[in-house]
């Protein structure tokens, strides 16, 4: 007499477990918050849910966040070399100063605040080495 011999036929048991709840983000939070930092929707959903929907500690948390991600990706580009820039060279009687700004592309340094920036510095540097102060720059104008 032969005996039939199940093998690897098993009563199949799934349980299936549902997630705890996520918090909901409150839709009107939720706009509020990526209107006040122009994040996108998932990091200020995810700032939402860190924070217990509560906006003001999601927009602290997030620039938290920023400054984190902004260090380590200032660190990354370190080590890179700037290969555009522009020089900035006064000469005011005995004392002249030959001062190097760089940056990372040529539309940066074609860019008329950049030039500003390479002015301002060169007259400060010039008024440091000559122990006066720069001459303040001109009020700004307010338009009424």
């Amino acid at each position: 007499m032969q005996r039939a011999v199940r093998v690897g036929l098993r009563p199949t048991l799934r349980w299936f477990r549902a997630a705890p709840p996520a918090l909901a983000a409150d839709k009107e939070a939720l706009l509020k918050l990526r209107k006040s930092t122009g994040l996108p929707f998932t990091k200020c959903q995810e700032a939402l849910r860190q924070c217990g929907g509560d906006v003001g500690q999601a927009e602290l948390w997030l620039s938290a966040r920023a400054r984190e991600e902004g260090w380590r990706r200032a660190e990354r580009l370190r080590v890179r070399r700037a290969q555009e820039g522009l020089l900035g060279v006064l000469q005011v009687g005995h004392c002249a100063v030959l001062l190097e700004v760089n940056c990372e592309t040529d539309f940066v340094a074609r860019n008329a605040v950049f030039q500003q920036l390479v002015r301002d510095a060169t007259m400060g540097a010039m008024g440091h080495c000559r122990g006066t102060a720069p001459p303040p720059p001109p009020p700004a104008q307010s338009a009424s």
